[in-house]
């Protein structure tokens, strides 16, 4: 194990990336290492500096960048800052109000609550059961005219979630035959 420490160690990975790699904690690593007689501690080099604000500004988030050089992405989003680079801020999202709550549209196109009290719940579904009523176990609500986002009362239909399946996928097999 030593061994494969010390020689990802040379090809130039971090703590981080090796303790990844082999499945320990990057203090065991950088330990063993110590004890090997190698210096763990990395200066931040001027040309890897660069190319991480490259990177960012050609669009990759700091997660990525971290990813690819083996660092953290608070060690990157503060490299960068050091650097007087401008983090691009959070994306802001759509939202619309309902009941005294935000709702903001998730990766699936789908209205959810933005305040996650109680867990995420989907706006179609609170709204179907606050003017409807309950939604039985084995059903789920389907927007009828397929816009996930139109969550008017009268677009909202109670279905047996087997129906919804077949429903789904009869109409992608009709979109794909088209």
């Amino acid at each position: 194990m030593k061994e494969k420490i010390e020689s990802m160690f040379k090809e130039g990975l971090s703590c981080r990336a090796i303790g990844r790699e082999v499945g320990l904690h990057h203090n065991k690593v950088s330990k063993a290492l110590k004890d090997m007689g190698y210096n763990t501690s990395r200066k931040s080099d001027k040309s890897e500096t660069d190319s991480m604000i490259k990177m960012y500004l050609s669009g990759y988030s700091f997660e990525q960048v971290a990813k690819s050089f083996g660092y953290t992405r608070q060690a990157v989003w503060e490299r960068l800052k050091n650097a007087g680079v401008q983090g691009r801020g959070k994306k802001k999202l759509p939202f619309i109000m309902y009941n005294d709550m935000k709702w903001t549209i998730n990766n699936c196109g789908y209205y959810r609550n933005t305040s996650r009290a109680g867990g995420e719940f989907l706006l179609h579904r609170f709204k179907y059961e606050l003017e409807v009523g309950d939604i039985p176990t084995g059903f789920d609500i389907h927007h009828i005219d397929h816009d996930k986002q139109n969550n008017d009362i009268c677009n909202l239909m109670l279905i047996e979630k087997s129906e919804h399946t077949k429903l789904h996928a009869r109409e992608r097999n009709e979109s794909n035959n088209v």
